[in-house]
């Protein structure tokens, strides 16, 4: 990121991270066996509404179960999901179609077995908190002269030196892009990512209507 423009700085390191800076809950395998209690699952969805069974595709076959997480239990909860109990996912064989689903409690739910395919292992999931996350892309360019300020005075050798994004699976924080930023529509908000081998998967909700839109990028 080194310019010969921003040689005058006008914030400092902290500044700019109490102005970029974003939380984050990460989503990772759970080794320590609690699966017995445990509401979040990679590869496995367990609660249905009463009428509810695995959507199908646009061919009429079975989706993959993708996740299931249990919002309580995150650390970090986006506002956009202050209402959400639970939440779960499905996509198709060819990545075309995706269901997500949003329940406002569980009491109401009920465990069922399908014998669908995992688009994951099926694991428990660990939820671990980000409480700092920093952007990769156009998202720093309102501070973008102050950090090259900063890297022409020696203050700091590199951006991210100093500001650590964090990947993989993760609701919240900032998104992981590997080619360009991906803009969903005005009143979309990126909810929450997934890593697959070498694409992430973003999930977009619509602040105003609550529908979900999904995209991708690969290396």
């Amino acid at each position: 990121m080194n310019s010969n423009i921003g040689s005058k700085v006008t914030q400092s390191v902290d500044d700019i991270k109490k102005a970029l800076k974003k939380q984050a809950t990460l989503l990772t395998v759970d080794t320590d066996g609690n699966s017995q209690s445990n509401k979040s699952w990679f590869g496995k969805v367990s609660l249905f509404s009463k009428d509810e069974s695995v959507p199908l595709d646009k061919d009429s076959n079975p989706m993959r179960s993708v996740l299931q997480l249990y919002i309580p239990s995150m650390p970090y909860i986006p506002a956009s999901l202050n209402e959400t109990v639970l939440l779960t996912v499905f996509v198709s064989k060819d990545y075309i179609d995706w269901v997500v689903r949003e329940y406002q409690d569980t009491e109401h739910l009920y465990t069922k077995n399908f014998n669908n395919d995992s688009f994951f292992e099926v694991s428990p999931i660990k939820f671990e908190l980000i409480d700092e996350d920093y952007p990769i892309d156009s998202d720093m360019l309102d501070c973008e002269d102050d950090i090259i300020a900063l890297e022409n005075s020696g203050k700091i050798s590199d951006y991210f030196d100093v500001f650590e994004h964090i990947g993989g699976h993760k609701v919240g924080g900032y998104p992981t892009f590997l080619q360009y930023p991906i803009y969903f529509g005005e009143d979309d908000e990126i909810i929450f990512q997934l890593e697959v081998g070498d694409s992430n998967f973003f999930f977009a909700k619509n602040l105003k209507t609550n529908q979900w839109s999904i995209d991708f990028q690969s290396t």
